[in-house]
């Protein structure tokens, strides 16, 4: 059946984006395997580094095997743009935009991402073209990936890259570790108000099955976020009894602890250097992680 071809579709995160991925984690030493979903969403707009942003909210849901224990957690917010067929994702060590994908590029085009143990992380473009999704035109391109080390060798990893959808093999907000690592991801759907891909239902790509726990373990409120001097933190809905809130630098060391028995506290960042970091609420029933990025 031939399907009308839709114009003017956008490029990254319309309305309603989610990706959902297959996670697996392997503790070397101790033997013990996670294995679940890793769930990604558009959740908004902000203003980073004077530039217009996109929020994107991750949450992870896994078993450990033999065990029966299951879990779900917040995984964290990464933050993109796009300018001019380039999709850019915010380092916050680097403390600036770093290229993610290149939709634009031709078969030679090569460009470097900020990858995993803090070192770039290489695509080379191997083919392009423009295909159809839900009536929607959309560009492709394959690309193979390496680390530096492995630079004149055969490439680690290959990809394809969709315009919209971002990474059709990996996830599209961390490049693909190595096998010594232990640790894995890999593309299972995507959908949004428009289109999705695969062509699978919302069962099969594990939407469904977790908004209800999306919604139940939703992280508490940071705001301003990114911030300066001063912020606030605002505890959830539902607060189960009273709560313990504490900050951490990027190297886990504890900056405050606060307790929180609800509405909002404030926090006095004013001493404290530009960067990232990380905050806990527990209360009797939840663990809650968010961050807190400071210019």
């Amino acid at each position: 059946m031939l399907l009308a071809v839709k114009a003017g579709a956008q490029s990254w995160c319309p309305p309603g984006a989610e990706w959902s991925h297959d996670y697996q984690a392997i503790n070397w030493t101790t033997g013990e395997t996670h294995v679940g979903t890793k769930l990604a969403w558009y959740a908004g707009d902000t203003t980073i580094a004077g530039h217009a942003a996109q929020r994107i909210k991750m949450h992870l849901f896994y078993e450990v095997i033999g065990t029966g224990q299951q879990f779900s957690q917040s995984a964290g917010t990464v933050h993109t743009r796009y300018a001019e067929d380039v999709v850019y994702q915010w380092e916050p060590s680097a403390g600036q935009f770093d290229t993610l994908f290149w939709f634009g590029a031709v078969p030679g085009d090569h460009w470097s991402v900020w990858g995993s143990g803090g070192e770039d992380y290489h695509f080379l473009a191997t083919d392009t073209a423009t295909v159809t999704v839900d009536g929607i035109p959309l560009r492709r391109v394959a690309v193979s990936m390496m680390y530096p080390e492995l630079l004149g060798t055969e490439p680690a990893f290959y990809d394809t890259l969709y315009e919209r959808i971002g990474s059709t093999a990996y996830s599209s907000f961390e490049p693909p570790h190595p096998a010594a690592d232990g640790y894995d991801l890999w593309f299972r759907c995507y959908r949004d108000d428009a289109c999705s891909y695969p062509d699978q239902s919302p069962a099969d790509c594990g939407f469904t099955l977790a908004a209800g726990d999306i919604a139940a373990l939703e992280p508490f409120g940071v705001y301003p976020n990114p911030g300066h001097d001063r912020f606030w933190i605002a505890g959830p809905a539902r607060t189960h009894g009273s709560a313990t809130i504490r900050v951490l630098d990027g190297k886990g060391a504890v900056l405050g602890t606060w307790g929180a028995t609800g509405g909002s506290v404030q926090v006095d960042a004013t001493h404290w250097p530009a960067g990232l970091y990380f905050i806990e609420w527990t209360d009797t029933h939840h663990r809650r992680t968010s961050t807190w990025m400071k210019w």
